[in-house]
Formats: structure tokens, C-alpha cells, sequence
């Protein structure tokens, strides 16, 4: 049972929205890693369109309660970035220094206010050093 009801066109990625669609399209498909072929790809694409569409109807829906967006295990940033686009104050907090500096470097190239962080997102064992 979803959280929230999102209407049928949630999914679409309007083109007149300015730079989320290039990014949710293009450069995030791209930044995905040359590992990704073909399909994998296209369906990267599509995942981050999707995600675009849910973050909108939410934003358009008068339903939160705040405008923070944290993204637990950003990675590349991608989704943080989108709802910095439709205006929230977007964090993303990975594990990887790697993909932390990738995220801010697309954030850079979009011209979008991210805050990403290097965090461990489990907690460590007893006895276990950071």
C-alpha cells in the first residue's frame, strides 16, 4: 500500500521543466559506469525519470511536510539532485568517498545546491574501528 497515491502521469518527465529531464535522461544513463550496456542503460534512464516523476507529484501534491530530501546511499547523486531541482534542501550520504566526489562533480555540472556527505550508513560492530 503506497504511501501516497500518485496520479497516472507521475511517471512522465516533461521536457518543459528545464535541466532535471536532461539530467534524469542523458548524463545520469552516462555516469551509470561503462559496466552498464544497452538495456541496462535505457533502464537506468527510466528509473531516474520515474523517480523525477514521484519526487514532482510529491512536491505537487501539498502532502510533506518539510523541503528536506535525504537520500540514504546517494551514490552518484542523481536523485538528490532532481529534488534539489524542484526546490527541496537536498542532502545524499554515501558510504563511498569515490561516488561522494562523482555526485558533487554532477551537482557542479548542473549547477545544483547538493550537500553530499561520506558517512557510513551501518553502524559498526563492537570492537570495530572507523
Amino acid at each position: 500500500m503506497p504511501l501516497l497515491d500518485l496520479p497516472p502521469d507521475a511517471r512522465r518527465c516533461p521536457a518543459a521543466r528545464g535541466r532535471a529531464p536532461l539530467l534524469a535522461r542523458g548524463r545520469a544513463a552516462q555516469s551509470a559506469g561503462s559496466s552498464t550496456r544497452g538495456t541496462c542503460r535505457r533502464s537506468w534512464a527510466a528509473t531516474f525519470v520515474a523517480v523525477y516523476g514521484a519526487l514532482r507529484a510529491l512536491e505537487e501534491s501539498g502532502e510533506l511536510g518539510g523541503r528536506w530530501f535525504c537520500e540514504w546511499g546517494s551514490g552518484l547523486g542523481v536523485v538528490a539532485c532532481l529534488a534539489s531541482m524542484l526546490g527541496f534542501d537536498a542532502w545524499g550520504i554515501e558510504a563511498e568517498a569515490d561516488l561522494v566526489r562523482a555526485a558533487r562533480r554532477l551537482a557542479w555540472d548542473f549547477d545544483v545546491e547538493v550537500e553530499f556527505v561520506a558517512r557510513q550508513l551501518l553502524p559498526l560492530r563492537r570492537g570495530k574501528q572507523a
